[in-house]
């Protein structure tokens, strides 16, 4: 993961989320950091991986630098962007756009597997992609454009800007404007599907259910139906479902992908801005969410955007 980025930014912040004090995760990031000349800026100790947490510790080193252009990446998101990185920039200084979306493309390994990782080329091991977790949380129901596991991210923003949950919006603080999705969009070939992500869910599952936050029952919802689906799939998807627009694409290449511009077509009639002091801004948000309301929703903002 920080192989990929290196090269295009000038520092990286690297923050290490380690679950207790003994967790091996510590010193294999520490020596992978050390052979790549990387600083980790900030380690943290929990019992459990939290997302929302996760998410605060991205906009607390992002204050540090407001005017910096920071790339948002989990370890295992590995970015493809539809333009060189830094002509996208300037496009966004000239414009005043303090952010650039992107949207999940699921790896799996071969025949929709979960592979085991080795230390070989990353995309190789993992040859498929397509839009699995929103499609098969919402029972089939929602699609790209409405579901329970949101599939868009946050990909790059500007340090003043503060990222939603999971990364999956910006909320309206300030000025706050994404690159228009239709003009560009960045792949975030997602690499969460291995042979340990069964046992991760059941973490992430056990945690939301322990922190008793009610607001974060579609996360309960989401976590637990790709379980279940996973298991009743003996550990791999369904890669002739015409749903989730599945696709072998073994190199790291943006056109590669040959079903983007369905993905792009399907964007938030919104945007990724969520003002939560807006009731209007909170009920688009939730009608999105809920995938029958979502397809709905979208059609609805459609027509009217036609009119």
């Amino acid at each position: 993961m920080l192989r990929h980025y290196r090269d295009l930014v000038d520092d990286i912040f690297l923050i290490v989320h380690s679950i207790g004090e003994n967790d091996p995760i510590r010193e294999r990031v520490r020596a992978v950091a050390d052979e790549l000349g990387c600083q980790i800026h900030r380690s943290v100790v929990a019992d459990r991986f939290d997302p929302a947490y996760a998410t605060q510790l991205y906009n607390e080193a992002m204050q540090q630098r407001p005017d910096d252009w920071w790339i948002v990446a989990d370890p295992d998101e590995l970015h493809l962007y539809f333009k060189d990185l830094r002509e996208i920039l300037r496009e966004c200084e000239a414009n005043g756009w303090t952010f650039v979306g992107g949207h999940f493309l699921d790896r799996f390994g071969p025949g929709g597997t979960l592979p085991t990782l080795d230390d070989s080329d990353i995309w190789h091991q993992f040859p498929v992609a397509g839009v699995a977790r929103s499609i098969l949380t919402s029972g089939g129901r929602g699609g790209i454009s409405g579901a329970w596991a949101p599939s868009w991210k946050v990909c790059v923003a500007k340090g003043t800007v503060r990222l939603g949950a999971g990364q999956h919006c910006v909320l309206t603080e300030g000025n706050v404007s994404g690159y228009p999705i239709p003009l560009g969009l960045v792949q975030v070939h997602h690499f969460k599907w291995d042979s340990t992500v069964l046992s991760r869910h059941l973490d992430t599952l056990e945690t939301i259910k322990r922190a008793e936050r009610p607001g974060e029952s579609d996360s309960t919802r989401s976590y637990q139906t790709m379980y279940d689906y996973l298991v009743a799939h003996d550990g791999r998807v369904d890669i002739s479902d015409p749903r989730c627009l599945f696709a072998e694409c073994p190199e790291p290449v943006f056109s590669a992908y040959p079903y983007w511009s369905e993905i792009v077509r399907h964007r938030p009639p919104f945007g990724l801005e969520l003002d939560p002091t807006s009731w209007k801004s909170m009920t688009a948000f939730h009608l999105w969410k809920r995938p029958v309301l979502g397809q709905l929703f979208w059609w609805m903002c459609r027509f009217a955007g036609q009119t």
